[in-house]
């Protein structure tokens, strides 16, 4: 018997698409661009771990989110900066074979003894959590609450780059049956939710402002959950309920390519 997951209710949000999201651009989900993808922890592969780190210092800078005094010497965020290091992480790096400075990055993150509210960016968020979003966490039993953090790409590399990563950490998900935690920079949330919907990532808590040295003024975080087992059935649903066709036709393909080579969820 497949098990049921409940959502997060639903409630108003102040955020939409982006404004200059033009549903009309070419589809992002070119089936020519494939990427090598490496994955591994600080242990076992010390090499991906550095590559990642250093991919999102310098795809965040890219970005604008952070300048050069949130990196160190080897362009990766300091610990003022990264609060996920010292955390069990696994780090992902997705490259393009070519064009080989193309390259991306993610990393998922436990927590203590796997307890999702020692996660680092469940603690900046814990104050100000609507209590929906806490009880939802609090009532999850299916699988570990993991954080997903720091999508980033070098300047120039397709966004195809991150969707990939995004896609295989969905596939991991779904047989593991965790809960994805975000505190998601608001406009990559943006990016994101302009490919799968706004009901994937379902928003449990109002945007925080993050400071530190080097950090943009005016960067903000967003706390999100995602079920990866839901996923691709929650883009389906918003397709068929979406009045905008190229939406529509965008969040089919979504589903489409994820479904590809997905394994079947985690049961009871």
């Amino acid at each position: 018997m497949e098990r049921e997951y409940e959502s997060v209710p639903t409630r108003d949000h102040d955020f939409a698409f982006p404004s200059d999201f033009d549903i009309s651009k070419p589809d992002p989900l070119d089936e020519s661009y494939k990427c090598q993808h490496f994955a591994g922890t600080e242990l076992d592969h010390p090499g991906i771990t550095d590559e990642s780190r250093r991919l999102h210092g310098e795809g965040f800078r890219a970005a604008g989110f952070v300048d050069l005094r949130a990196l160190d010497e080897r362009g990766r965020m300091t610990s003022d900066v990264d609060k996920t290091l010292n955390f069990p992480t696994r780090y992902y790096v997705a490259v393009d074979p070519g064009e080989p400075h193309h390259r991306c990055a993610a990393r998922k993150v436990f927590g203590e003894g796997d307890d999702y509210t020692t996660l680092p960016g469940y603690r900046v968020c814990e104050s100000t959590m609507w209590s929906v979003g806490r009880e939802y966490l609090e009532r999850w039993r299916h699988g570990p609450v993991v954080e997903i953090s720091a999508l980033a790409r070098t300047r120039g590399a397709p966004a195809r780059g991150v969707y990939e990563i995004f896609k295989r950490m969905v596939h991991e998900g779904m047989v593991t049956g965790e809960l994805w935690f975000f505190s998601i920079v608001t406009d990559t949330h943006a990016s994101l939710s302009a490919l799968i919907g706004l009901q994937a990532m379902q928003v449990i808590g109002p945007d925080i402002p993050i400071t530190g040295t080097g950090i943009t003024p005016g960067v903000m975080l967003r706390p999100v959950v995602l079920n990866p087992a839901e996923l691709f059935e929650t883009i389906r649903r918003e397709a068929d309920v979406t009045t905008n066709p190229r939406l529509r036709r965008r969040l089919e393909h979504y589903a489409a390519y994820g479904l590809d080579g997905a394994p079947p969820a985690k049961t009871a």
